[in-house]
């Protein structure tokens, strides 16, 4: 339970810090992206470190407020299907909670495919979160995909 609470405060403040601007007033923003500031990264790898645990919910609970600040990060977008497909698989949801997490997956692996269409570990995972969902042809078109590939 303490670990939990750590971890709402570090997700938490991560939000915080994150919504403060990474230049000063008398400095404009480059062309070039924003580097994420350390503590971004650090909840990112606790995300994964979570996801790798199977402690899914509690990597969900860091990624969402995460993926609203760094709205186009590949590795928290992919993070965030993985701990959404993973959470899904939870033996005492309702089939509204089921649905609604792996709707949250394949939102998150389309949108990631949009951009890069070519990436296979992401199709895999997105016809994964259709075969859970009980939607057998669209899971078989996106494994053929990655076959014919």
């Amino acid at each position: 339970m303490k670990k939990s609470a750590l971890l709402s405060a570090l997700a938490f403040t991560a939000c915080l810090l994150i919504l403060q601007p990474s230049w000063s007033i008398a400095q404009e923003p480059s062309d070039q992206a924003v580097q994420a500031p350390p503590l971004v990264e650090a909840a990112e790898t606790v995300a994964r470190d979570l996801v790798d645990q199977g402690r899914f919910n509690e990597a969900l609970d860091i990624l969402r407020p995460l993926q609203r600040v760094r709205e186009n990060a590949p590795n928290v977008m992919f993070l965030r299907g993985l701990a959404a497909s993973g959470a899904a698989r939870d033996p005492g949801l309702t089939e509204e909670t089921r649905d609604a997490l792996l709707d949250e997956a394949i939102t998150a692996f389309r949108t990631m495919l949009i951009d890069r269409p070519e990436l296979v570990r992401v199709r895999l995972e997105l016809a994964l979160a259709f075969f859970l969902k009980g939607e057998d042809d669209l899971s078989r078109r996106h494994f053929e995909h990655v076959l014919a590939g």
